[in-house]
This record gives structure tokens, C-alpha cells and sequence, in this order.
């Protein structure tokens, strides 16, 4: 079966490539359906709110309120190193499924990250805690023609764009740190923009999964024949390091990475 799978994965990314005007950027984009929601995002107003700032072992650790007049309002979270800099790398954390801001700072290396100099921003995504809510949004979406996966880049998007607007973020500096479910987010994030220079990743998706027999935000029909060329490093245009499931690779290996490659 799955020799079946990658022949008609490759006959259909011959077919798709073919014509030069296709590209695999306009590919994603439509197949999320999110276009519509990426025409004007740098120019639309995001109305940003701190709920809280405290402070943590080596920064600062700030609650945002972020309202876009398309997707509603969504918690984020960001560090500020208490290293003083004139400007500074930043990283987009992307957690997994089940995973709290909380959770992916303290043992996701996200705070590792902030105490080593990094400006971290982490949104926290929306029915993500759960299969039973994933997959209610899930099959509501897609029954409608759209997709969760979409609204899930749109909201790292607008994260991104409140990062490049810090004035103490270097904007030509900014990498991804993505577990699980965020990888999935991450592998088409990079394609959508260019903004990002490197990403660490513990997982690939091949956009067609079924958790439970139900849908959830990784079932992306329209994006399944392509994963394999989405999740190549060949095909990627930036720096990536894999490590195991949940970033089981020292802490120094990741500082290092973005370090050289940011």
C-alpha cells in the first residue's frame, strides 16, 4: 500500500509542477484556504493587550491578548531575555497537542531558549488540548471548505508579524522551534513565508491523519499528495535540525543551531 501512496504522490506532484506558473507556496495557500486571510495581513490593525508581566529565572515573561478582526481573540505568550541587547534572534515556539505555553516553556527548551538570549513568542493554539474539540472544529471547517490547519497558520502569522514589529527583534533573525502537531504548523509556515531562517522540528505530518477514527487539524486532503516534498529537507528553503520526539537532544545542540543559523 504505501509503494501505491508515493506513486500517486509522485505522478501528482509531476502533474501539479508541470506548469512552471505553480508553485508549492500556491499549493498550501489554497489548499488551506487562506488566501482571502493573507491579502493586506501586514497592513490589517492586530490589537494587542498585556494581560501580565512577570518575572522569571533569567526573563521576562509577558501575557498577550491578541484580537484580529478575522479569527477573534487568542492568548500569547512572550520572553524577554534579561540580557540587555541592542537587538536580538528571535524564535516562533510552536507547541504539540496537549502541550501548555507553560508546559512547552519549562520543558520544551522555550525558556532554555530566553535565558541564552532569545526573544520567544509562543500563541497558544485554539482546540489543541483535545481530540474531541479538535476534531468538532475539525470536520465543521472542512465541511465548509476550509480547514483548521489554515487558521493555525494565520494565527503563527500573526504572531510573526507582532515579533518583526519589536523593535529589538532582528526581523532578518527569526527561527522556529516546533513540537508535534506545531511541526505540522511549522513545515507549511515556511513555505507560506520567508521570513523564517532556520526551524527544529521532532515530527512530520503526512496531512491525511486520523486520531481516534476522527478528523483533526492535521487532515488536509488536498495537501496529502505532496507531504513528502513539504517535508523534505532537500526541498525546504531554510536550515533544519530533526531531533527525536520531543526534543530529546541536549540543550546546548539547540542554542547552537539557531545560533549559527539565524
Amino acid at each position: 500500500m504505501k509503494s501505491i501512496i508515493t506513486q500517486s504522490e509522485v505522478f501528482l506532484e509531476q502533474e501539479y509542477f508541470d506548469d512552471k506558473s505553480t508553485s508549492l507556496k500556491d499549493i498550501i495557500i489554497d489548499g488551506l484556504n487562506i488566501r482571502f486571510l493573507l491579502k493586506d495581513v501586514d497592513s490589517r490593525e492586530l490589537r494587542v493587550t498585556t494581560i501580565s508581566d512577570k518575572e522569571r529565572d533569567g526573563y521576562h515573561e509577558r501575557e498577550l491578548l491578541f484580537e484580529d478582526q478575522n479569527v477573534g481573540t487568542f492568548f500569547v505568550t512572550l520572553l524577554i531575555p534579561h540580557e540587555e541587547r541592542d537587538s536580538y534572534f528571535a524564535i516562533l515556539g510552536l507547541p504539540g497537542h496537549g502541550t501548555w505555553n507553560q508546559d512547552f516553556i519549562e520543558n520544551y527548551h522555550a525558556g532554555d531558549l530566553a535565558r541564552a538570549g532569545f526573544i520567544v513568542i509562543i500563541p497558544f493554539m485554539r482546540a489543541m488540548m483535545d481530540w474531541e474539540s479538535d476534531h468538532a472544529v475539525s470536520k465543521h471547517l472542512l465541511c465548509n471548505g476550509f480547514t483548521l490547519m489554515g487558521l493555525r497558520v494565520y494565527e503563527s502569522l500573526l504572531t510573526l508579524k507582532y515579533l518583526k514589529y519589536l523593535e529589538e527583534v532582528d526581523s532578518n533573525k527569526i527561527g522556529i522551534l516546533a513540537h508535534s502537531g506545531g511541526a505540522a504548523i511549522a513545515n507549511l509556515l515556511i513555505y507560506v513565508t520567508d521570513d523564517f531562517k532556520a526551524l527544529l522540528r521532532d515530527y512530520n505530518s503526512n496531512y491525511l491523519d486520523i486520531i481516534l477514527e476522527k478528523l483533526h487539524c492535521e487532515t488536509i486532503p488536498s495537501i496529502f499528495p505532496f507531504y513528502m516534498l513539504i517535508n523534505s529537507k532537500e526541498s525546504t528553503p531554510i536550515a533544519i535540525l530533526e531531533t527525536p520526539y520531543g526534543f530529546k537532544v541536549n540543550r546546548e545542540d539547540i542554542i547552537v543551531f539557531f545560533n549559527q543559523h539565524l
